[in-house]
């Protein structure tokens, strides 16, 4: 029995194709007819039960038996019918075939999986200049200005295992600003002003040398000792994302199939690119040992405490990634003694490794990040973190030879993970906030709206269900502050301990103090898992906006709550997600307006010298 409904409004109108079957007994009819290829009504029943049954007038009904179809109705749908008419538009394949249900999958959530047009194939070959995309290397960019970066011996990325598509890396190198110490006329500076000449010429860069400042060399003694003792006054920590843009230009064959696409889909067995191959995995990809154009965010950090010394600096440039790290190689460099990683497959160890300097490094600067976000100092249990921490377990699925998913696992958490999406938050971050500087009724950023009121109170209900009528009696659950991020994630926590907290009668029952602690770890994991998917499910969606719309009514202006971040936008995945691109095109015409306007302003000191000459 279903209840009656009356239809109030229209949220959204459902895409006009529906993944279906003919339904067994029209099939079986028509397998059984003799005259089969005479025109018979069959009953097609859609895959999304939400969809209506269709009528299909067809002489094929026999042969698309057991199979999976892309069905369309016919519009409009007669006011009198039962049922829609519809057609057939494509046939996916047997029901139950691997290959079938993936495109089924696909066609239902609208997924494009044709292969790229040929314009944009032609778009392409147009861009490399006919170069095999193998053998492409970047040219020397007389459109744009360009800061070299490919001297620096410490660029790597680190991606999950097997990763192809690499759309960051980052690069560390040291900085010793001793010649810094004193002015043009021998005053010595105090420690502010040496640290703000530095930064200015650091931004320029192009103060090099005994009278400046110097960086750390590839060949440099200090280059693989640990930062305390390198010497090094700063470091400069740079996040080098892919420069799509410079492929994919407005209006063209290319960025229309980007659009049209949004995003590269990964699924089991497959993955839906948003760009060709060549461009993905080849050209624009910041693979091992090749040169690549990227946009930069890169930050002047101190070295004693890693804080970052003012705004960071952004803009186009040329890079080589010296590593492509996994993030369980990175995890085993920041865990060895000296370096070398138990596993010879991360390449030949030596007594002082470049890579566990730099991940030290990172290791470090991230931490930096977080506390500037908010987070104390001092809890092991991270419980200070600044953002919010929902139950998300990532999944990874082993396959057969033939590609069918064999076995689903939780992929593994290690710490290293974290580091690089704490840098990836801060470049996003920054890339937000600058771009809003200039364009402050139109950036485009991603805001996350505070939870809802009703899921908030759920969950301290919830709580109170969780514990023994004696502990309800005695103790009050504690309430949910959702006024932040890092409120909620503190609330969040104390809930969860509330509920694992064990009642006095259990805790005497138990023979032991090792059978309290196991039994309090389990019911610490099962009611943490339990109170943040609920959590999770009180959230909304984070959200695509520009800053000049209309304030939303939900009181969290244009923040993202749950990385407690007043501006946040989407900058470091531009091969597989059209939003970054979007935001790239952005930064970099801030970028070009601010050139423009110091062009013009050093125009302007020359005339005026060679006036009152």
């Amino acid at each position: 029995l279903r209840p009656p409904a009356d239809v109030v409004g229209i949220l959204r109108h459902r895409a006009s194709d529906f993944v279906a079957t003919v339904a067994p007994a029209d099939a079986a009819e028509a397998l059984a007819a003799s005259d089969s290829n005479r025109p018979r009504a069959a009953l097609l029943i859609p895959s999304d039960r939400r969809a209506p049954r269709m009528r299909l007038v067809t002489r094929r009904a026999a042969q698309l038996a057991g199979l999976r179809v892309l069905a369309r109705p016919e519009r409009p749908w007669p006011a009198r019918a039962r049922r829609p008419d519809a057609r057939v538009v494509r046939v996916l394949g047997p029901a139950g075939d691997l290959d079938a249900e993936v495109r089924a999958l696909l066609a239902a959530e609208n997924i494009p999986d044709a292969p790229f047009t040929n314009a944009a194939a032609s778009e392409l070959e147009r861009v490399l200049r006919g170069v095999d995309p193998r053998a492409w290397t970047p040219p020397a960019d007389r459109e744009f200005r360009r800061r070299d970066f490919r001297d620096v011996a410490k660029t790597y990325s680190v991606d999950p295992p097997g990763c192809v598509d690499v759309d960051d890396a980052v690069s560390v190198r040291g900085i010793r600003s001793n010649g810094l110490r004193t002015d043009s006329n021998g005053v010595e500076r105090d420690d502010a002003d040496a640290e703000a000449a530095l930064r200015e010429r650091w931004w320029r860069g192009d103060a090099l040398g005994p009278a400046g400042f110097a960086f750390e060399g590839e060949d440099d003694e200090a280059a693989s000792r640990d930062a305390s003792t390198a010497g090094f006054s700063h470091f400069e920590i740079a996040v080098h994302i892919a420069d799509v843009t410079w492929f994919v230009r407005p209006g063209g064959a290319l960025d229309a199939e980007a659009f049209a696409r949004g995003t590269t889909v990964y699924l089991a067995n497959r993955r839906v690119d948003m760009l060709p191959a060549a461009l993905s995995e080849v050209c624009a990809s910041l693979l091992e040992g090749r040169d690549r154009f990227a946009v930069t965010c890169a930050w002047l950090v101190r070295a004693k405490d890693f804080r970052r010394v003012g705004a960071p600096w952004f803009g186009r440039t040329r890079i080589r990634n010296r590593a492509q790290l996994d993030y369980y190689a990175a995890q085993a460099l920041r865990d060895s003694k000296n370096g070398i990683p138990p596993d010879a497959s991360f390449g030949k160890p030596s007594a002082e490794d470049p890579r566990k300097t730099f991940v030290d490094v990172l290791f470090a600067f991230a931490e930096a990040l977080r506390r500037d976000r908010g987070a104390t100092r001092g809890d092991p249990s991270g419980a200070s973190t600044p953002q919010m921490e929902l139950e998300s377990a990532e999944l990874r699925f082993e396959t057969t030879a033939d590609g069918a998913p064999a076995e689903v696992l939780v992929k593994g958490e290690v710490p290293a993970m974290r580091v690089v999406a704490e840098l990836m938050i801060a470049a996003n971050a920054a890339t937000a906030t600058r771009v809003e500087r200039t364009l402050a009724a139109s950036a485009f950023v991603r805001r996350h709206a505070p939870p809802k009121r009703e899921g908030v109170e759920a969950l301290r209900t919830l709580a109170r269900e969780l514990v023994a009528p004696r502990r309800r009696a005695e103790e009050e659950a504690p309430r949910v502050d959702a006024s932040t991020g890092a409120a909620f994630e503190r609330s969040l926590r104390a809930l969860v301990a509330y509920v694992s907290r064990e009642d006095r009668e259990e805790d005497e029952e138990a023979s032991g103090v090792g059978a309290r602690v196991e039994r309090a770890r389990r019911r610490a994991s099962d009611a943490s898992s339990l109170i943040r998917g609920l959590a999770s499910r009180a959230m909304s969606e984070a959200r695509y906006c520009a800053t000049g719309e209309a304030p939303p009514a939900d009181g969290g202006g244009f923040a993202h709550f749950g990385l407690a971040l007043e501006r946040y936008t989407h900058f470091t995945s531009p091969i597989r997600r059209f939003a970054d691109v979007v935001a790239h095109r952005q930064l970099l015409a801030c970028l070009a307006t601010e050139e423009k306007a110091a062009a013009d302003a050093s125009d302007a000191v020359s005339a005026s010298d060679a006036v009152s000459a």
